[in-house]
């Protein structure tokens, strides 16, 4: 089964340094935020910024979030999925996700 647009996205307008975006909540990472354009947007801080992130060897960006004293990279574009597309949890060779 192909990955389906989520029907109930509840976006919210933002705008940090004069540019408009909007945003969703990703799942299970509290005060990240997904924008419609692909950006990964923290919420940690007093100010609200856009995570720069680094390009893996693949050429893939990933943002990185630290997790008791250690740090974990994550895709953006596995975010944004997470975010956007409701999908199986089984890929399709039926691995884990």
């Amino acid at each position: 089964m192909k990955a389906q647009l989520k029907s109930d996205l509840n976006l919210q307008p933002v705008t940090i340094n004069e540019r408009l975006y909007y945003i969703a909540p990703i799942p299970d990472f509290p005060k990240w935020y997904a924008s419609t354009c692909g950006l990964i947007i923290s919420t940690k801080r007093k100010e609200i910024k856009v995570l720069k992130g680094v390009s893996n060897r693949n050429g893939y960006r990933q943002v990185k979030q630290r997790q008791a004293a250690k740090y974990k990279m994550y895709s953006v574009h596995r975010l944004v999925a997470l975010t956007f597309y409701d999908f199986d949890d089984i890929d399709y060779e039926g691995r884990d996700r």
